[in-house]
């Protein structure tokens, strides 16, 4: 066995790579069954909408799914909680069947004569029976227990409900991130249309001897930045679109279409003061509440580990009833030396019943565990305080969280706005310079630079309407508002 053992442990010795900087290689004929692929989520045949793919990542997202489970967990514990009210009951049986047979000698003045002897008492019993062992008074030691045990389950639900809105809250962010870049990307397809239309009117005019060399240089110059800068966004449309569906759960080559944004349906203004909204996150956030929870658990905790160490009062019962058979056959006999032999024969069968009953009430105490009472305390009371200051932190951080917010929605509306009128006069301006530049007051340049900051304006506008959107949402999920479903805000 010793060598057998030794040498299953030299072939593991083998299963590691043979040193850090080397990656391990599988040895000859290992193979391991590899994960199936993951089965194709079915979706509609219309557009999906941002209240589509929040319910796509809420059924697939893996933190959601151990968020439950740590609350099923906690729900357990709290049901366990329940059994230190309950009495413990247990029910016995017990089988026993003997055999006995004795041979010796026997010692009498000095001499030892053989002696058989034959005992042959087959003997069956069976022994039910049932015990009960009730707590009755333990100083609320088994109170503070269940009280920490249902904070504790508090905390998980609510943290739980923190991880759904934080997985809304990224798809919402993705979502307009992706909007964004295509708006982005349709942008830059129109930017490059009108670099195309700029440099056919050069070439036309150049033909016509209406311009030169450099005008339509400078136009294909210029036709070529807008095909680079499509590029560039259709590589940032692909990344964005990328993101999306992983947070969503859907495969990067999904055939599917995301509806866009219609315009009209930006959010609203913010019109409640910060300190407000402050307030609001405070009361209605679920990790701050969480947080509370766990505090309340760990002080109840507290409570049941300083009342463990008490005398507790208990009653104690039971009965039970043993009957059985017993048969018993003896034979046995001396041979002495003038060969005269004795001989006795016995034989009887017995059977009835024995019962037996027992209660009182019993004090108990842990005297071993006064020496450990001051350590144990101190460590839940170490507990407590680590939590307290982790709370502190935490409604910090959220009012700061809320100022950001308010202050980034209040200037992406400001951007928006400023951008919608540089969006118009941008266009009016370039309008006016291609007019001219057919008219020949004004000279290519100048109508090259007219069309880059119309381009730049669109820029600017999907830029700025797509930060009304991530502010609003931002907004939301700082103040504990963001909707735990496919209804979200800006639809």
């Amino acid at each position: 066995m010793l060598l057998a053992a030794l040498l299953v442990a030299v072939a593991h010795a083998g299963d590691v790579s043979p040193s850090p900087s080397q990656p391990w290689t599988p040895s000859t004929g290992q193979s391991y069954a590899m994960p199936p692929a993951p089965v194709p989520v079915r979706l509609s045949a219309r557009a999906l909408s941002l209240g589509d793919l929040i319910d796509l990542a809420l059924r697939e997202n893996a933190d959601t799914a151990d968020s439950w489970k740590v609350a099923v967990e906690s729900a357990m514990n709290a049901n366990k909680a329940l059994g230190a009210f309950l009495p413990d009951v247990s029910i016995n049986v017990g089988f026993n069947k003997q055999y006995q047979q004795v041979n010796g000698h026997l010692h009498a003045n000095g001499f030892s004569i053989p002696q058989f002897q034959i005992q042959n008492s087959p003997s069956v019993f069976v022994s039910p029976g049932a015990n009960v062992n009730w707590t009755l008074w333990d100083f609320g030691a088994s109170i503070a227990q269940y009280n920490a045990a249902k904070a504790g389950l508090l905390a998980s639900n609510l943290t739980h409900n923190r991880t759904i809105q934080g997985v809304v809250h990224g798809v919402q962010l993705a979502y307009f991130n992706y909007d964004t870049a295509r708006g982005a990307f349709n942008a830059a397809d129109a930017n490059v249309d009108v670099a195309n239309a700029n440099l056919s009117s050069t070439q036309m005019k150049r033909t016509a001897g209406l311009g030169g060399l450099s005008d339509e240089l400078q136009a294909r110059q210029n036709e070529m930045q807008a095909a680079l800068q499509r590029e560039q966004a259709r590589d940032q449309l692909a990344q964005a679109r990328a993101q999306l569906f992983e947070l969503a759960g859907l495969s990067p080559n999904a055939n599917v279409t995301i509806a866009e944004q219609a315009p009209g349906t930006e959010p609203a203004p913010v019109l409640a003061a910060v300190d407000n909204l402050m307030a609001q996150a405070l009361a209605h956030r679920p990790d701050l509440a969480a947080r509370y929870a766990k505090i309340t658990a760990l002080e109840d905790s507290y409570k049941h580990a300083q009342r463990a160490f008490l005398p507790s009062i208990s009653f104690s019962a039971g009965v039970s009833r043993m009957h059985g058979t017993q048969a018993t056959l003896t034979s046995q006999g001396v041979a002495n030396p003038t060969a005269i032999q004795q001989a006795q024969i016995t034989r009887y069968t017995a059977s009835g019943f024995e019962e037996t009953a027992q209660g009182g009430l019993s004090v108990s105490t842990d005297l071993t565990g006064w020496f450990t009472y001051n350590a144990v305390l101190r460590e839940k009371r170490a507990e407590i305080d680590a939590a307290q200051a982790d709370l502190h932190t935490a409604l910090i951080t959220a009012q700061h969280d809320v100022w950001l917010a308010v202050d980034s929605c209040q200037s992406a509306r400001g951007q928006y706005s400023e951008a919608k009128e540089l969006l118009d006069v941008s266009e009016k301006a370039y309008n006016a310079a291609k007019n001219a530049r057919e008219s020949g007051l004004q000279s290519n340049l100048d109508l090259l630079q007219a069309q880059q900051s119309y381009a730049q304006a669109r820029y600017t506008l999907v830029t700025a309407r797509a930060k009304l959107f991530t502010g609003a949402v931002d907004l939301a999920y700082a103040t504990g508002d963001t909707p735990m479903n496919g209804e979200t805000s800006g639809q």
